[in-house]
């Protein structure tokens, strides 16, 4: 499939790289037996993929993100390319965030289950298959430290990039309000000015609605008087 080759190559380099074999043939007291088989290193080689390739995605977000943040905290109101950009890096920050929670789904399914746990050391599967055929005993069901002491790092890793995946989610989301209450605030002085606007229309008008009214041809008991233009004028 697509991308398999890049990460293929990065499984390589950790397996059979310089410091790989080294820690094989002297991997120090501080390591079972468990730890220098080939599955340990295999396994190690990719939970340690997995965490990078989310790590260095979530780099990629956040770098996104906080140019996106800086241009809008700089200027009066975002313009509809930095709003469609802040909706596409919700959406990635979305799916990652999937991918993390599944990811650590599969990781805690893989630590509650002992005999998975177990059929892991396939050294000691070939070393002693009896132990393990017809089914595996509960001494080799216990003996499975160093297998879970790996799965657990890799779950507190992913636990770690879930919190700053959420962050990453809850900033756009805050910088997506903070937009909008910039737009109600730019809303509201419109319709400020629309209403006064609407009220010197109307005090206009009423001026104009005497003035027709004494425009009309016909005949008042006003005409004849000499305050009666200063009395409306006042009153109006």
């Amino acid at each position: 499939p697509d991308g398999a080759d890049s990460i293929l190559s990065e499984l390589q380099k950790r397996l059979f790289g310089p410091h790989a074999l080294e820690d094989m043939e002297d991997p120090g007291d501080s390591f079972s037996y468990a730890s220098r088989t080939f599955a340990f290193r295999a396994i190690e080689a990719l939970l340690v993929s997995v965490i990078l390739n989310l790590e260095k995605e979530l780099l990629e977000v956040s770098d996104s993100m906080n140019a996106v943040l800086r241009r809008l905290h700089h200027v009066r109101y975002m313009s509809v390319e930095a709003l469609e950009t802040l909706r596409m890096l919700k959406n990635h920050v979305g799916v990652q965030l999937a991918r993390a929670h599944n990811t650590k789904r599969a990781v805690v399914d893989v630590l509650d289950e002992d005999e998975d746990m177990a059929l892991m050391n396939l050294s000691r599967q070939q070393a002693e298959p009896h132990l393990f055929h017809p089914v595996v005993l509960n001494e080799v069901l216990e003996d499975h430290e160093d297998f879970e002491l790996l799965y657990e790092a890799c779950l507190q890793s992913v636990n770690t990039l879930s919190t700053n995946l959420e962050l990453a989610q809850h900033q756009i989301t805050n910088a997506e309000e903070f937009n909008m209450m910039k737009l109600d605030t730019a809303r509201n002085r419109l319709l400020t000015a629309e209403i006064i606007f609407s009220l010197v229309s109307m005090c206009a008008s009423l001026g104009s609605l005497v003035a027709s009214l004494f425009g009309m041809n016909l005949t008042n008991p006003l005409e004849d008087s000499s305050t009666a233009f200063g009395q409306v004028t006042a009153a109006t």
